[in-house]
């Protein structure tokens, strides 16, 4: 599965195939099937989509654009998609329909828009192309029909009819010995009914309806489509227009509606009904002992159920549902998608807004919930907690990583490639939701419409079009193709799936290139996609800035230095402004670090930071740009096919002042080093301390992460990680004032360290670290903090996930004491813990007052995936929050109060 499941009461299946819904979840309520965003098939169960989405009301279907609805029936795919009302799908009381596309259907009835329809046994409808029905109802929207023994209906085309209803949509009809419907055209209808879509209609002894037109009914029901209707003693439904019904029911689709004695339907207009039920598609709806449903608009409903979808809603004594808007129900259950809700005595959802629900269950999809005496489930799956959620976290754990490893027949080769997708686990009076969504980024959305890799990425190469081979049918086009791309400059991935963090007041997920996303950290929207380029010299940023307590942001990224050699850039970003601007608007860069070499900066995933001083070190793995250029004008790249290690170079380490910004031009050197993360730096008398997860040697450990690896035999991964480069806690020293002793002693004198520093004949600085953990394949990565009180600080403990070298196999959460080396170590049998973030507790006093949030998947669980809390003080575990689907790796986020 590539989204989120879960069910409620009920079952979720995957017949020979995956569910995908809202970038890839799927929904089931009671058996049922949901998803927002993608396809569906549900058997034995109902499906409801809404928005490129399923989901399902007691066995119905709904379908609002790109999606599927039905009431009192079921949805099948047969073999395919459904698709209906612009690639949409909805059946009611067991019909489908579909706009584009085929169905076959036999024993029921049969709704197409575009295509061609086959029915025997049941009713048959098509909107655009051929419908063929026996003994059963046929409906055309576009098309010709031929329907025997049932009912026929054309939308456009012509219709015949025989021993039962016709129905067009215009066209022509003939009827006999049934009902006749006309969208657009004439009808003669007797002995039946009559509808007309634009146009006039006489029907007499049964009922009329009319869209875009004048009907006069009598002894039956009315409906109308755009006109008046007069309706008395049967039901009434007009879709743009007036309506007056009595005795019976009303419906209106765009108008106003009086009902009295019925129920009232309203698709945009307003409604007013008693003793009936009630429903409205955009306007205000006023319904009394009976149902009441707004689809845009206002409701008020006592004594039924109540739903609206865009526009408020009021209901007492029943349901309530609201699809954008504000609900409140008393005495039954209240749905709100979009908007807020207030229930009491049943149970609540929300999709995006705020609920109050209480001695009920309660089910928010993007928004806060509050639920008390039930079950809270939020959009991605059913939360089990064990244990006792601790009362300071009131908050959200948000995460990122990939999601998405194919497009179509292809692949994306790397771990880093997978497209992004972001993870919350929101925490609110003791109770925990789940909820993850893709992250909308060009390389994304582009990816997901053309059906192919269209923007490099870490890598896998773009798949070109329309030149995807040099050796094309049309090669001389192809080439020129390859050469001009040169000089259009290269198209830079925007897939931010490593990190999140603040700007200001905002919240972004970001890569390694020029470009971060924008996010609502509270429905995980996707906002604005934001060029880092426009503001700053800088070619790409790291995803792990250094953020101080006032919340001003320090990154580093590479650029175009003095005399066109390559060079490193910090820049820093301040926080929220008083004036409400943008603080990206206002970055500036503080000062600039020299490259060791011209045209190969070297690789840089994170930078080191104290109270006064920056700390970058560049190491042995470097970027041919030259290479990386020309490669990519010529015959396609990625970004993994130029880098390249020189074990010869060494590691440079550089040092500058923060305010003002300086570069401290002492040549300090130690010997070549893989690094990814910093773990802290922190000054002491004259020196500047800074420990480090490294990996010995000069081997670019990225080389080990292609999926192709990753995917083999487990016993084989293992024997790469035995020749794979080795990783080492380290602890460096630099010496602030280098010439305080005679060259070739060691310059560092703070007494808790084995850390050296010697002055070499060439004026180097040699640095010789101290090794604060160490052991066979046993990495400590994804390092963290006390972050709040020690970041740039003297300090004691880190956090890690503890990896048998690059794999997560006897993956583990460790603690280190940085002073004494002792650790700490949970570890649970086939279970895989991600990075482990610190929340402090605000009423410890310790460093180590506080908890570890980490996600845990456990493949082959039945809840295979949890949110873990661990006591940071001795690893013990506190609680843990299950959700039944499974998750895929995340690399880093951040907690956010």
């Amino acid at each position: 599965l590539c989204g989120s499941v879960w069910d409620f009461g009920g079952s979720v299946w995957d017949f020979g195939g995956s569910l995908w819904g809202f970038g890839g979840s799927l929904w089931g309520f009671g058996g049922s099937l949901w998803g927002l965003g993608g396809s569906v098939w549900g058997f034995g169960g109902s499906v409801v989509v809404f928005g490129g989405s399923v989901w399902g009301f007691g066995g119905s279907v709904v379908v609002f654009g790109g999606s599927v609805w039905g009431f009192g029936g079921s949805l099948w795919g047969f073999g395919g998609s459904l698709w209906g009302f612009g690639g949409s799908l909805w059946g009611f009381g067991g019909s489908l329909w579909g706009l584009g596309g085929s169905v076959w259907g036999f024993g029921g009835s049969v709704v197409v828009f575009g295509g061609s329809v086959w029915g025997f046994g049941g009713s048959v409808v098509v909107f655009g192309g051929s419908v063929w029905g026996f003994g059963g109802s046929v409906v055309v929207f576009g098309g010709s029909v031929w329907g025997f023994g049932g009912s026929v209906v054309v939308f456009g085309g012509s219709v015949w009819g025989f021993g039962g209803s016709v129905v067009v949509f215009g066209g022509s009809v003939w009827g006999f010995g049934g009902s006749v419907v006309v969208f657009g055209g004439s009808v003669w209808g007797f002995g039946g009914s009559v509808v007309v879509f634009g146009g006039s209609v006489w029907g007499s002894g049964g009922s009329v309806v009319v869209f875009g037109g004048s009907v006069w009914g009598f002894g039956g029901s009315v409906v109308v489509f755009g006109g008046s209707v007069w309706g008395f003693g049967g039901s009434v439904v007009v879709f743009g227009g007036s309506v007056w019904g009595f005795g019976g029911s009303v419906v209106v689709f765009g108008g106003s509606v009086w009902g009295f004695g019925g129920s009232v339907v309203v698709f945009g207009g307003s409604v007013w009904g008693f003793g009936g039920s009630v429903v409205v598609f955009g306007g205000s709806v006023w319904g009394f002992g009976g149902s009441v449903v707004v689809f845009g608009g206002s409701v008020w409903g006592f004594g039924g159920s109540v739903v609206v979808f865009g526009g408020s809603v009021w209901g007492s004594g029943g349901s309530v549902v609201v699809f954008g808007g504000s609900v409140w129900g008393s005495g039954g259950s209240v749905v709100v998608f979009g908007g807020s809700v207030w229930g009491f005595g049943g149970s609540v959802v929300v999709f995006g807004g705020s609920v109050w629900g209480f001695g009920g269950s309660v089910v928010v999809f993007g928004g806060s919930v509050w639920g008390f005496g039930g079950s809270v489930v939020v959009f991605g799956g059913v939360v089990l907690c064990l244990g006792r959620i601790p009362s300071f976290i009131r908050g959200s754990l948000l995460r990122l990583g990939p999601g998405l490893f194919e497009v179509g027949s292809e692949p994306f080769y790397h771990l880093f490639d997978g497209q992004a997708l972001m993870h919350k686990f929101d925490f609110s009076n003791g109770q925990v939701t789940y909820f993850r969504r893709f992250i909308k980024t060009d390389a994304y959305v582009r990816a997901i419409t053309e059906n192919r890799v269209v923007i490099t990425e870490f890598g896998t190469c773009a798949y070109p079009d329309p030149c995807k081979n040099i050796f094309s049918s049309n090669t001389a086009v192809c080439i020129l193709c390859r050469f001009f791309s040169y000089f259009k400059g290269v198209e830079v991935t925007d897939n931010c799936l490593v990190n999140v963090f603040p700007i200001g007041e905002d919240f972004y997920a970001v890569t390694e290139t020029n470009y971060i996303t924008k996010v609502n950290p509270d429905t995980l929207e996707t906002l604005k996609k934001v060029d880092m380029c426009k503001y700053v010299s800088i070619n790409g940023i790291t995803a792990h800035p250094h953020i101080e307590r006032d919340g001003t942001v320090y990154n580093i990224g590479n650029c175009m230095g003095k005399g066109a050699s390559l060079a490193y850039n910090i820049i820093r970003i301040p926080p929220k402004q008083k004036d409400k601007s943008d603080p990206i608007e206002k970055s500036k860069v503080v000062v600039q670090f020299p490259s060791a070499e011209r045209f190969k900066p070297s690789y840089v995933h994170s930078f080191g930071m104290t109270e006064n001083y920056f700390v970058f070190i560049e190491t042995p793995v470097k970027i041919n740009l030259l290479k990386f250029l020309s490669a990519w004008a010529i015959r396609g790249t990625n970004y993994m096919d130029c880098f390249e290690s020189d074990e010869q170079k060494g590691t440079w380490i550089h040092i500058a002042r923060k305010d003002p910004g300086e570069y401290i031009d002492h040549k300090f050197r130690t010997s070549a080093m893989g690094l990814f993360h910093h773990i802290n730096c922190y000054e002491d008398s004259g020196f500047i301390v800074f420990d480090l997860c490294t990996w010995k040697g000069f081997e670019f450990v990225y080389n080990y992460l292609w999926l192709a690896n990753l995917r083999q035999n487990w016993e084989e991964v293992k024997k790469q990680a035995m020749i794979a480069p080795q990783p080492e806690v380290r602890r460096f020293v630099v010496p602030l004032d280098p010439y305080r002793e005679e060259q070739g002693k060691n310059l560092i004198s703070l007494p808790y360290t084995t850390a050296t520093a010697t002055m070499r004949e060439d004026g180097t600085i040699w640095l010789e670290p101290e090794v604060l953990f160490s052991g066979p394949r046993q990495a400590l990565e994804f390092p963290q903090i006390n972050y709040k009180m020690n970041n740039g600080r003297n300090y004691t403990y880190a956090y890690a996930l503890g990896l048998n070298h690059f794999i997560p196999d006897r993956a583990s959460i460790c603690k280190l004491n940085v002073r004494t080396k002792e650790t700490w170590v949970w570890q649970e049998p086939d279970s895989y813990p991600s990075e482990p973030l610190f929340v402090q507790n605000p009423d410890g006093v310790d460093e180590d007052d506080g908890v570890l949030l980490t996600i845990v998947v456990c493949p082959g669980a039945q809840r295979p995936t949890y949110c873990l809390i661990l006591n940071a003080k001795d690893l013990s575990e506190i609680a843990r929050a299950e959700v039944d689907i499974m998750s895929p790796v995340t690399f880093h986020g951040m907690y956010k109060a």
